[in-house]
């Protein structure tokens, strides 16, 4: 065997992992960041001893619009049971994420498309419909069709959102 180690990764792992690092996340960002000091609870003063003003929030500003993605994404998580489905979920998350941070156009629409990508494979995910059910509300490619709308529409949408990228560069000259 020489040197190589094996790593035993079962999906089950992966799944588990999937579901909980959004939770992950905002434990992490309130550990980063704390809320609260000393000096908003009355019990010291806000100021060093050379006039120096110490700020007590060290949050970021957005951080209820991250909080709200969390919550959303583990509530939306919960009615996905597939492996598939989740890991899409999660990998739009990040692309959410990363879309709200973004600093310039580029990184926006790059972030907008991974998010895009997602959302059309989890249009195209469908239930198993069995060959035997012959109800009248069962259409099997019902999934592959909205997926091929939400493509279309997706594309026409992109080029609409890169001309005017493309028309504030232009103007402007910052991506």
């Amino acid at each position: 065997r020489g040197s190589a180690s094996v790593v035993n990764l079962h999906l089950n792992d992966v799944y588990f992992f999937s579901r909980l690092w959004p939770l992950m996340l905002l434990l992490g960002s309130i550990v980063d960041f704390p809320v609260l000091s000393d000096a908003t609870l009355g019990f010291g003063d806000d100021s060093l001893s050379n006039g120096t003003v110490v700020s007590v929030y060290a949050y970021p500003s957005n951080n209820g619009v991250d909080l709200l993605l969390i919550i959303l994404t583990v509530i939306i998580m919960q009615s996905f049971k597939s492996f598939e489905s989740v890991l899409l979920l999660l990998l739009a998350f990040v692309g959410q994420l990363f879309m709200l941070h973004s600093c310039d156009l580029v990184s926006f629409y790059i972030c907008l498309e991974a998010q895009n990508f997602c959302f059309l494979v989890l249009c195209g995910l469908q239930p198993r419909v069995l060959k035997h059910s012959n109800s009248k509300g069962s259409r099997p490619l019902a999934g592959v069709e909205a997926s091929i709308k939400y493509l279309l529409l997706s594309a026409f949408s992109s080029g609409v959102l890169l001309f005017w990228f493309s028309a504030l560069y232009l103007q402007t000259g910052v991506t």
